[in-house]
């Protein structure tokens, strides 16, 4: 139970953090992260909630490689690397360019969503964490895997680590659709994906009567019984939440095996 000192706090946070991040800007940003240093994880929640829609200003250096198989080179640029003080690295943010400015990294910063910056980050194991106005004393550190939690995204490197268990034993006994959902919400699953003109896109499967449908996997082995090992067509792993907002195709989960149709509400 919160006390009520707690419920002032946690509130006073809540409309401090809607007035401090504002398109990427900040108004009294170290009064903010030191609440949600200093108290219960109702504010760090809600700080969470504020990042999902917020662009933040992030140090690079520009370059000329545009190898597609280079992490950088993907985007024409290196993200500035900071040392964590464990033994990995820290991608550094600001709330404004006039702290990213004023900072010990003397590198340019451009303004970035940290949607597409969670994309970037997840395709790389060289970080560990993001921090918010490093250097200063309302910096905020975050484990990378809590970021990408925040927009329901699984780093690359981690796709072979899902397993889905229980899922795959409620795919293979009687189940209501209401106890499916219940279960797949925040399940990670993999989807995949293709490298067109226009840029990544989702691959489709069909059934026999040719209706489209997106495939939905709940481990890299049922993946590759429907994919192999073709390299134009590559696994990325979301939360079934989060797949819901991208497709509003009808879905199917482990077409190879279970084959489990889930008709989207339209």
């Amino acid at each position: 139970m919160i006390d009520m000192n707690s419920k002032i706090r946690y509130i006073l946070a809540v409309f401090c953090l809607i007035a401090c991040i504002v398109n990427g800007q900040t108004l009294s940003l170290d009064s903010c992260l030191s609440l949600a240093k200093k108290n219960n994880p109702q504010v760090k929640h809600e700080i969470l909630e504020i990042l999902h829609d917020s662009r933040l200003f992030l140090p690079v250096i520009f370059r000329k490689s545009r190898n597609s198989d280079d992490f950088a080179g993907q985007f024409g640029f290196d993200i500035v690397d900071v040392p964590d003080g464990f033994g990995g690295n820290t991608v550094p943010l600001f709330t404004s360019s006039q702290i990213a400015e004023s900072n010990t990294l003397k590198f340019t910063s451009i303004a970035v969503t940290m949607g597409d910056l969670a994309e970037m980050l997840k395709q790389t194991d060289k970080y560990a964490s993001v921090t918010i106005n490093i250097f200063t004393n309302s910096f905020f550190e975050l484990p990378l895997d809590d970021f990408l939690d925040i927009f329901g995204i699984v780093a690359n490197h981690r796709i072979k680590d899902i397993e889905n268990e229980k899922l795959r034993q409620l795919l293979q006994s009687d189940f209501t659709e209401d106890e499916l959902y219940a279960e797949l919400m925040d399940l990670p699953l993999i989807t995949p994906w293709v490298d067109k003109e226009l840029g990544p896109a989702n691959e489709f499967t069909f059934d026999e009567n040719d209706n489209i449908y997106v495939p939905l996997f709940s481990d890299l082995e049922e993946f590759k019984k429907v994919f192999g090992n073709a390299r134009e067509v590559y696994p990325q792993s979301y939360t079934f939440s989060r797949s819901l907002e991208f497709f509003k195709d009808d879905l199917v989960i482990n077409p190879a095996t279970e084959s489990v149709f889930l008709i989207q509400k339209r």
